[in-house]
């Protein structure tokens, strides 16, 4: 991405990543930061899953709330992959501190 300031071009490095990389879902523990990496087709099976470390619950609320917005993610995400014939959707990931001055 160039951006143009006081005739000068700065250029910063960004990531790009399909719809279609996305495999792995990464979820960490707000209690001790542990984390835990799985398919995205397992988030649903993980809910209600205490962390391995602090004991903390993991994907989950009084309402259920999150452990459904992450069902939900999993499942749009799948249904998005699927449609990669009529449509192509990618993340833009800036990467911090990576400007440089032309």
């Amino acid at each position: 991405m160039d951006d143009s300031t006081d005739g000068g071009v700065v250029m910063e490095e960004i990531l790009r990543v399909k719809i279609s990389e996305l495999t792995t879902i990464r979820i960490q523990c707000a209690g001790c930061g542990c984390t835990v990496e799985m398919p995205l087709s397992q988030v649903a099976q993980y809910a209600g899953s205490s962390c391995k470390i602090c004991g903390v619950l993991l994907i989950t609320s009084e309402t259920n709330q999150q452990s459904t917005a992450l069902t939900r993610l999993s499942q749009d995400l799948k249904m998005l992959i699927a449609m990669k014939n009529s449509v192509g959707i990618e993340f833009v990931i800036p990467q911090d501190g990576k400007k440089k001055e032309k």
